[in-house]
């Protein structure tokens, strides 16, 4: 039955966008989406279902690629990675049997990975965004900000408290929260680890997002040979990632309700 969808979609075109985070991967994705009519696939979506066995499993698993070898740059087994790329793999190639455009927005650090998601999707594109490395830290302070603020918390309670990764609090490794720890912490933990794309690579395109503006998108849109003529709403853009975060928040805090009290 995969076989048979793969085919389906060889005809029509998915696009996998890959950035750090924070860079503006999922809201291009988005505006693809609403703007231009791709059919925009979440690539983190999985990973916000912790409440689903299968998909808690391979996140868990993802997370510690990220964690433990593709953030220092290292080769990650396999067995960890590809359970959760299968997922996305299938639901992108049953996306594109049925619509002609298919974007997906997906941190995809390695060549192997790449290689990967080239033998499950056949007429895959990826689409890199690079940006000013200031450009990136504000936006992950941004997006943080956005996100804590949906339990009432800041960036600073995030920095002072545990962090993603076991052991690490980076407050006692970096000191008080202040912009240029922040970013410190960003260059030794999250932005690493990026394989660019190689010479023998095909459908491979760099654009740079640095000016986080309106030209972001026309540069995008030329790039991959997308017209748009629709006047862009940065507002509505930023709700649909917004409402994202606040389920994850309600999904985590019923979780959280659930658990018997001691």
């Amino acid at each position: 039955e995969y076989g048979k969808i793969c085919e389906k979609q060889m005809d029509n075109r998915v696009l996998i966008i890959t950035a750090w985070s924070g860079v503006g991967k999922t809201t291009t994705g988005d505006y693809l989406g609403s703007y231009c009519g791709w059919h925009h696939i979440d690539g983190d979506d999985d990973m916000r279902k912790p409440h689903i066995s299968e998909c808690k499993q391979a996140a868990d698993k993802l997370v510690q690629c990220f964690q433990k070898y593709w953030f220092q740059d290292k080769f990650a087994p396999p067995e960890l990675w590809h359970p959760y790329l299968e997922m996305l793999c299938d639901k992108t190639a049953r996306a594109a049997a049925v619509h002609p455009e298919v974007v997906v927005s997906m941190s995809v650090y390695r060549r192997e990975v790449r290689d990967f998601i080239r033998e499950r999707l056949p007429s895959v594109q990826f689409l890199m965004l690079e940006c000013d490395l200031d450009v990136v830290v504000r936006g992950a302070i941004d997006r943080l900000a956005t996100y804590m603020a949906l339990s009432g918390q800041t960036v600073e309670d995030s920095w002072n408290g545990p962090s993603m990764f076991e052991g690490v609090c980076f407050r006692e490794r970096y000191g008080e929260y202040n912009y240029e720890s922040f970013k410190q912490m960003q260059l030794d933990y999250f932005l690493k680890g990026m394989e660019p794309f190689n010479p023998d690579e095909p459908n491979c395109t760099v654009v740079d997002v640095s000016s986080r503006d309106q030209s972001v998108f026309d540069k995008v849109c030329s790039a991959i040979g997308v017209r748009s003529s629709v006047e862009l709403d940065m507002v509505k853009l930023a709700e649909i990632q917004g409402q994202r975060w606040a389920e994850l928040n309600q999904i985590k805090e019923q979780l959280a309700a659930s658990q018997p009290r001691e």
